[in-house]
């Protein structure tokens, strides 16, 4: 019976919300610096289901169940279950060919969540995307995913199905559309305002870090997460070179850029954008040289190569539509 009461407690965003709906929350500590970035799923008037990532299900599990109340209880069925992700412009087309009798029913709106029977498994199909496409993440029982992973790879084939994996989930399309991840953009170091995941209202019940978050809405922020552009791989001896992260950030004099709590600016994620042609990075900056158009340099195996900021949004459709 506790179990809202306890994850209010803990998320920035509002989970008193219908049974079936997806939501996307940080949880913060008591200076609003992250602690962890996941999604919470409502099941029932007293059930949740929390989803977070492989490398920090475990720290998310022991922060949630430390702060619980004594009538609430979390109960870790990661090895229990997996998760694939069907996503893409005919997903759909994928989904009701193997949906049971043939369901043709309209897809979900964005953010629901809800049972489903796929090939005789009794799937829960979460309408979000970490890539910024339509389409579906497929929770499943642990013993019958080899199945379902069968089923949707055959049912593609004609479709153009191709599988793909965290290289991506974690990179490729989460730097087109600027999503940010926990333990590289999202760190107790910075804030929701430097991170650009303000919400256009704070939720009226109490939880872990308000106090904070609410002080640093009312201030401009220190620093600006920001997508970059590289203009150039080109080292000087010719070799193409690609950042990875962990690089400094420079100004075009060579200076190191710092913000004014004296954070250096450096790469905190990196990979290739394919669907805008750029080797894209993520950075926060100083507010001063994070608009858009602004040039830049990023340091790398010991020569400089120059970036433009592309802004704190989307390269690669930033309007969302492809994924709603």
């Amino acid at each position: 019976p506790g179990a809202l009461a306890g994850l209010q407690h803990l998320a920035v965003a509002q989970l008193d919300v219908p049974v079936g709906r997806v939501v996307y929350t940080s949880l913060l500590n008591d200076e609003g610096g992250f602690v962890a970035d996941l999604t919470i799923m409502r099941l029932g008037a007293t059930s949740f289901r929390v989803v977070t990532g492989a490398s920090t299900g475990g720290s998310d599990a022991k922060w949630i169940a430390d702060h619980l109340p004594d009538d609430a209880q979390l109960t870790d069925v990661s090895s229990g279950w997996a998760t694939l992700g069907l996503w893409g412009p005919r997903a759909w087309d994928v989904l009701t060919s193997v949906k049971r009798d043939g369901d043709q029913s309209p897809p979900r709106t964005f953010g629901i969540s809800e049972f489903t029977e796929i090939g005789g498994a009794v799937v829960l199909a979460s309408r979000i995307s970490y890539v910024g496409e339509f389409g579906w993440e497929l929770h499943v029982p642990a013993e019958q995913a080899g199945q379902l992973w069968d089923l949707l790879r055959e049912a593609g084939r004609p479709h153009g199905l191709v599988p793909v994996g965290i290289g991506v989930y974690a990179t490729t399309a989460r730097l087109e559309k600027g999503y940010r991840a926990y333990g590289a953009e999202l760190t107790p170091d910075y804030n929701l305002v430097e991170a650009g995941m303000t919400r256009p209202r704070v939720k009226p019940q109490s939880f872990i870090g308000k106090e904070a978050y609410l002080a640093q809405r009312e201030v401009a922020p220190d620093a600006v997460l920001c997508t970059l552009t590289v203009d150039s791989v080109v080292s000087a001896d010719g070799t193409p070179r690609y950042a990875l992260g962990g690089e400094p950030i420079l100004a075009l004099d060579g200076s190191r850029l710092v913000d004014a709590l004296g954070r250096p600016s450096y790469v905190t994620s990196a990979g290739s954008g394919p669907s805008v042609g750029k080797h894209l990075l993520m950075a926060y900056l100083p507010p001063a040289v994070a608009g858009a158009g602004t040039s830049l340099l990023v340091e790398y195996m010991g020569e400089t190569y120059p970036v433009t900021v592309a802004g704190s949004g989307a390269v690669f459709d930033p309007s969302g539509s492809r994924m709603r």
